[in-house]
């Protein structure tokens, strides 16, 4: 996730926007960014920078079942190039791919436990050390990379502050997240 993207993530203790999503772009452009059932549009948390999208998803319902924070970035129509889930894994498991999933863009804060291909999404449950924006915790977090509607997309489910993701409770969120975005980008 970009640098003023961890800014705008610290808005979501604000509070949240009932909200199925946010809509960017219009007409044949338009793409939708979602999250699943019991998240809203954390407000504020909606930024566009460099050519990407960036929207914050959290709970609906504080001390609700839902317990993690959900942001996606997305970039421009066309970004998206075919997802190889074994290219995907070396990238994430070497000291650049390290880095680029790095709060502090220092590698040595990241540990990647486990990579897989799921529902077409690269699927990365890892441990990042350096410090979380506010409205995260600590421990581990899921990311998913994948292409939707011609658009590369990056997903990332985070243990809120206070919380814990276990690796099940994060699998299944980062499942949902993922799923969630394919429906809101299906053409009916």
């Amino acid at each position: 996730m970009a640098r003023p993207a961890l800014l705008v993530l610290a808005l979501c203790l604000a509070g949240c926007v009932p909200t199925g999503g946010v809509q960017i772009g219009t007409g044949p452009q338009a793409f939708r960014i979602a999250a699943p059932s019991g998240y809203c549009l954390a407000e504020g948390a909606v930024a566009r920078q460099r050519g990407s999208d960036f929207a914050a998803f959290t709970p609906c319902t504080p001390g609700g079942t839902a317990t993690g924070v959900l942001s996606a970035t997305v970039g421009a129509a066309g970004s998206a190039q075919p997802v190889d889930p074994q290219a995907m894994a070396a990238f994430f498991t070497s000291p650049p791919g390290r880095t680029a999933r790095s709060r502090a863009r220092d590698g040595r804060s990241v540990t990647v436990h486990q990579v897989l291909a799921a529902d077409g999404a690269v699927l990365v449950r890892m441990t990042d050390r350096a410090s979380p924006p506010a409205a995260i915790g600590p421990g581990e977090s899921w990311r998913a990379v994948m292409a939707v509607d011609g658009r590369l997309v990056t997903l990332s489910a985070s243990p809120a502050r206070g919380t814990t993701l276990t690796p099940e409770a994060g699998r299944r969120l980062i499942g949902a997240f993922v799923t969630a975005m394919r429906r809101a980008n299906t053409a009916s």
